[in-house]
């Protein structure tokens, strides 16, 4: 990946979640080789944490937001649904999508 920047918004920065934040951004080159580097911001609201991350590969851009009351929860639903996304795409990308068949019998 090439970079990663990670934004704190109503909170001070914290190294273990920063950490965990990066070793998860790392493993989305597992399901996409040319993830292009992101962005993930931290936001303290009231009641709950938001995170959000944007990160690029060739050919579209990956936007996805949770909220939860843990931060480190809030950032394993992103990173779950960016792994989820990544693998769809590499799926479509080797063909191996199943195709539904819209002919009536």
């Amino acid at each position: 990946m090439e970079s990663l920047h990670i934004h704190w918004r109503n909170t001070d920065r914290s190294a273990a979640l920063e950490e965990h934040l990066t070793r998860h951004a790392g493993k989305l080159e597992r399901y996409h080789p040319k993830v292009q580097g992101g962005t993930v911001t931290v936001r303290k609201n009231v009641h709950d944490f938001t995170v959000h991350a944007d990160f690029s590969v060739p050919g579209s851009e990956l936007n996805v937001t949770h909220d939860h009351d843990d931060p480190y929860a809030a950032a394993n639903l992103v990173f779950a649904t960016l792994e989820r996304s990544l693998k769809q795409d590499a799926q479509k990308r080797r063909g191996q999508v199943k195709r539904h068949d819209n002919t009536d019998t």
